[in-house]
């Protein structure tokens, strides 16, 4: 359900009820073909709001020392 902004939020919300660090976040969303509007949902504005829902739990592991580098964001794509 990818399609969903609030997929984005309960994925978000499923990752901080583990009560783990998160250092690294990879969002790998990819559909073509199907609409315009599908597409920007799936591609860009599912991704950007899960980003953004763990923001705050990226940003807590750092402070905390949890983590030995600087919390990173890696944003895939690719071409069907």
């Amino acid at each position: 359900h990818a399609d969903r902004p609030q997929s984005a939020l309960d994925v978000a919300s499923s990752i901080k009820e583990l009560g783990s660090p998160l250092t690294v976040l990879i969002n790998n969303a990819g559909i073509m073909g199907k609409s315009k509007q599908l597409t920007m949902k799936v591609n860009l504005i599912g991704p950007a709001m899960l980003t953004f829902a763990l923001l705050p739990l990226m940003t807590k592991a750092a402070i905390d020392g949890k983590c030995t580098t600087t919390p990173t964001v890696i944003n895939v794509g690719s071409s069907a």
